[in-house]
């Protein structure tokens, strides 16, 4: 099934679920998220519910996993790019495509060690996914 008018899709999402206007990098709307659950975390510390070490911990969890989403993003948009260009021979893009076999692995590894109600680990279950797909799509023969 193929989608090519993504108007209808908005038309049926509800309102307060519609995508918003693009006023940003990922990375920048990832990391304001990031930084409203920090706060949250901060404020439930200040109020004795969570260890201040345990804060600490979560900074620092949730950096490596940002780092390697952003890692297999820009992969997944070299992979693009390449694809967009008709004069690249298939076979120079096979480098691109093992590296982004090794980006799913090592995400699908990390989204295991997160915790299940982690916001960070669909991203990066969804990221790997991504990767992976696009890797068997291109060993499968679908961009000959």
């Amino acid at each position: 099934m193929k989608i090519n008018d993504l108007s209808l899709i908005q038309n049926l999402l509800p309102t307060a679920s519609r995508p918003k206007a693009n006023k940003g990098l990922f990375a920048q709307c990832l990391n304001e998220a990031l930084t409203g659950q920090r706060q949250e975390s901060m404020a439930q510390a200040a109020t004795g519910t969570v260890s201040s070490s345990r804060l600490s911990g979560v900074t620092s969890a949730t950096q490596a996993p940002v780092k390697m989403v952003e890692n297999a993003l820009s992969h997944l948009d070299a992979f693009k790019d390449a694809l967009a260009r008709p004069d690249q021979s298939l076979k120079k893009l096979a480098p691109l495509v093992k590296g982004l076999e090794t980006d799913s692995q090592r995400l699908t590894e990390l989204a295991k060690k997160l915790p299940q109600d982690s916001p960070v680990r669909s991203l990066v279950q969804e990221t790997a996914t991504l990767a992976y797909m696009e890797a068997f799509k291109f060993n499968r023969g679908d961009y000959v």
